[in-house]
């Protein structure tokens, strides 16, 4: 079954209904999706740094949910021993799009073991299989993440000059608008459109690429020092700032993604904030979707 390395981490995925002889990147895109084969690899890294995923296709009973521990529109967590119980709903435009039915059980559970290290994820609605693999596997991915030092920011990454550039803000702000300008303007290429990696290698934090890149679908295979993280905001001018460090902590904060629920996951994304915050400039971009703000950004902070 195919094996794919991401920051460091072995993915081990587990198809039990898969039949030869399809390659490992003819199932990643036919289950996941063709981002994926860009991470495949032959070597497995060390068993702690293993992240097992398992696909069950068979359509189980429905089970119930107790001991929840946190609930919004589109998912619920309960703990149950050892184990963490997730069940996904698809928000209805998703649905409509794919042709499901609200009253179709049009969810999925996961399960996690209390290290993170295995996930078994149970399908019901098969027609939605690639959205919802692709989406709860990252879910799973960054609660496992963490527990070996880096997260999953939420952002644009960019590669520009030797550089690695985060551009971050609400739903919105004009990511991938502002990220496809430096491509155009400056000449610089998109690491990830929108769920780069960030850890630490020899003391210092990098930017790192991951299959898990939103609606953007660029994704690359690399990784760059991270040199400034820069949130942005539509305007009418072009104008940037350097974030005080309360300002630049909340914005920080809330890209980097982990469980909601888990207050040892919250204490590890405040740990992280701190160094990021120690080593790494937070901008403030009021732009206008035009080459004069990646002008103004490269005047300001470059």
């Amino acid at each position: 079954m195919p094996l794919l390395r991401v920051a460091d981490v072995t993915l081990d995925f587990q198809f039990p209904h898969t039949q030869p002889p399809e390659s490992d990147a003819d199932i990643l895109k036919r289950r996941l999706d063709n981002q994926f084969p860009k991470f495949l690899t032959d070597a497995p890294t060390p068993p702690l740094q293993t992240h097992f995923l398992t696909c069950l296709d068979d359509i189980p009973p429905d089970t119930p949910m107790t001991d929840i521990v946190y609930e919004d529109p589109h998912l619920t967590a309960s703990v149950h021993g050892e184990e963490t119980h997730l069940r996904f709903s698809i928000p209805a435009v998703y649905a409509q799009q794919l042709q499901i039915a609200l009253d179709e059980r049009a969810y999925g559970d996961v399960y996690i073991s209390s290290d993170w290290s295995e996930v078994r994820m149970l399908e019901y609605t098969r027609r939605h299989s690639i959205y919802t693999r692709r989406y709860r596997f990252r879910q799973a991915f960054e609660g496992f993440l963490p527990l070996h030092g880096s997260f999953v920011f939420h952002a644009a990454a960019v590669l520009w000059n030797g550089r690695g550039l985060l551009f971050t803000g609400p739903s919105g702000a004009g990511k991938t608008t502002h990220s496809g300008l430096w491509v155009s303007h400056a000449g610089a290429s998109i690491l990830n459109g929108d769920s780069p990696i960030l850890s630490k290698r020899d003391g210092r934090l990098i930017i790192r690429g991951s299959p898990w890149c939103g609606t953007s679908r660029q994704s690359l295979n690399a990784d760059a020092p991270l040199d400034a993280i820069v949130v942005l905001r539509q305007g009418d001018h072009n104008k940037m700032r350097l974030l005080p460090p309360f300002e630049a902590s909340l914005q920080v904060l809330a890209g980097l993604r982990r469980p909601e629920w888990s207050k040892p996951h919250l204490n590890l994304a405040l740990r992280f904030l701190d160094e990021i915050l120690a080593s790494t400039p937070v901008y403030e971009l009021v732009c206008l979707p035009e080459p004069g703000a990646v002008d103004e950004a490269i005047r300001v902070a470059f």
